[in-house]
């Protein structure tokens, strides 16, 4: 599914594009996730959160690497890849580094947890044992879940195959919704692909959670991304816009196949090439 780090209209607005009408949406929402994409696989690590279970190798140490994790559901020790699991408790493991924080939106600093450390030694669970994807983790995945409560909610009830959602009459301003916003309502991700008025055109269970009925009155939450990552997002999408349509092309030539301006904004988000889930 496509996912954006920022809305077609902060890609129309005064500041950037100055496009105005709606012939172009579809077009605008299509590179803003090209543009999100492109940014994902650049950093060889994706910003939106998504709900997995993904399998590790153990490799005998007290300690495992993951990928970008903001919480865990459950941890499964498998005696080999379809052998019988062992479920570890919560206080067998700790999630490293203690101060990462990723999923506190008052805190401009979180960041992703990146290793688990067995501390079940009394229990026998002291390493992740050996073994070809026989360690199980079931979490949230990204580099962090920053959401921030909008002021109007739902307006209808909605049941879990409704492909639009209704707001409320307005509290106070909400054009922060738009397509390419993702939302939070309950337990479910929904990605905003079009806005009428009071009505959303949604796409339900995105990012590993699952479509489900919507009470009137529920509350919405909305994903925010690092804003260098927002900006370089952004970026990239209006010289995609303007090289497509043969406008003066200011990219720079560089080594490491990103411009150097977007490169300068991502410098402390990218990894080493190690795959990225």
């Amino acid at each position: 599914m496509g996912h954006a780090y920022f809305t077609p209209d902060a890609l129309k607005s005064p500041s950037v594009l100055n496009i105005t009408g709606t012939a172009n949406d579809d077009r605008l929402l299509a590179l803003a996730e090209a543009a999100s994409g492109a940014i994902d696989r650049w950093c060889n690590r994706h910003f939106y959160a998504r709900r997995a279970t993904i399998r590790l190798d153990g490799n005998g140490e007290s300690a495992i690497g993951v990928p970008d994790l903001v919480s865990v559901d459950s941890v499964r020790i498998y005696g080999g890849i379809s052998g019988p699991a062992t479920l570890w408790s919560a206080d067998d493991y700790d999630l490293l580094p203690y101060d990462a924080d990723p999923a506190s939106a008052g805190n401009p600093y979180s960041r992703p947890y990146t290793r688990l450390l067995a501390t079940g030694a009394a229990s026998g669970k002291a390493i992740f044992p050996v073994g070809r994807g026989n360690v199980a983790v079931e979490g949230l995945w990204g580099w962090w879940q920053h959401l921030r409560r909008i002021s109007r909610i739902v307006g209808a009830n909605a049941g879990a195959d409704a492909l639009t959602i209704s707001l409320s009459a307005v509290v106070s301003g909400s054009a922060e919704i738009g397509a390419g916003s993702t939302l939070l309502i309950g337990n479910e991700q929904l990605y905003v692909q079009a806005r009428d008025g009071d009505t959303l055109a949604v796409r339900r269970g995105v990012n590993g959670t699952t479509a489900a009925s919507i009470a009137q009155n529920a509350p919405i939450d909305i994903y925010d991304y690092p804003s260098p990552v927002r900006e370089a997002a952004l970026l990239l999408a209006v010289r995609l816009w303007h090289g497509a349509r043969g406008g003066v092309d200011d990219w720079q030539a560089s080594e490491i196949g990103m411009d150097s301006d977007i490169a300068l904004l991502l410098g402390a988000y990218r990894k080493p090439a190690l795959g990225v889930f």
